[in-house]
Parts: structure tokens; C-alpha cells; sequence
């Protein structure tokens, strides 16, 4: 089993949880902008990077089941014109299985899509608006307050 000694420096990188799978898809979003015709024919690329971004968040969320880590990981404070935005995010061990359970859904969604479906028109927005759903998914698992984020 793979162990990390500095619990801390993994704590770190719980942001990129959520990270990878939005990055992508918003890449992916802006080249479909720019250049829809050419991005509509690079079904197989697009859906492997997706994939690869959410195998990230997978891997990671294991490592952070295996080394029960747990405790207060991110935190960033917005004040706009007199509005308050705290995000927090918090890992324990409910939040841990969580992350297993939804990044192996999402996982096999995405992994299950591309051998299944068809590459038509609208697989590559499919895939990356799957892959943006994964990282809102994450976002609301990993968010202290998440109720109250919401609404």
C-alpha cells in the first residue's frame, strides 16, 4: 500500500479533486468554441483526456481512504461589494467514501460512453458536460458547508 508521510502535503492537494475534471472539461468547452468542426472529429483524444482527468481524481480519492486523512483542507474567502463567499473544504472518513463511490460512478460512466455510444454530433459536449458534473459532484461532497452553499 502506497503511503504518504506528510499527511499535511496530502491535505494540500484536495483542491485538485474537483480540479481535474473541471479543468478539462473547460478546456474542452473552449476548443469546442473555437474550433467546432475539427474538435466534433477528435471524439477518441477528447474522451481519453476526460478519462485521464477523472482516473486523477480517482487515484487521489483513494489515496486519501487508504491514509484515513482526515481535518480542514482548503479554505479561500471571497468579500464582493459587501457579500461573503467562505469555502472550506473538510475530508473525514464519510467524505473519503463518498469520494470512492461517486469517482467510480462517474468513472464508469465515462468509460462505459465511450465504448457504447455513438460519435455523433454533441458526444464531445456530452462528455465534457460529464465530466463538468463530476467536478460540481465533488465540489458539493468536499464543501464543509455545502447545504448552505446551495442555498
Amino acid at each position: 500500500m502506497l503511503e504518504i508521510t506528510s499527511i499535511g502535503t496530502l491535505l494540500d492537494l484536495s483542491w485538485t479533486i474537483p480540479a481535474a475534471p473541471f479543468v478539462g472539461s473547460i478546456v474542452i468547452a473552449a476548443l469546442l468554441v473555437s474550433f467546432t468542426r475539427t474538435i466534433n472529429r477528435l471524439t477518441k483524444p477528447i474522451s481519453l483526456f476526460l478519462i485521464i482527468c477523472a482516473t486523477f481524481s480517482s487515484i487521489l480519492s483513494a489515496l486519501f481512504l487508504f491514509n484515513h486523512v482526515s481535518g480542514d483542507s482548503f479554505k479561500l474567502n471571497f468579500d464582493i461589494a459587501n457579500l461573503t463567499l467562505n469555502l472550506a473544504f473538510y475530508l473525514n472518513d464519510f467524505v473519503d467514501k463518498s469520494l470512492i463511490v461517486i469517482s467510480s460512478i462517474f468513472l464508469t460512466a465515462m468509460i462505459l460512453s465511450y465504448y457504447l455510444l455513438g460519435r455523433k454530433k454533441g458526444y464531445v459536449r456530452y462528455m465534457a458536460s460529464l465530466s463538468f458534473l463530476s467536478s460540481l459532484i465533488y465540489f458539493i461532497t468536499l464543501n464543509n458547508d455545502s447545504f448552505q452553499f446551495i442555498l
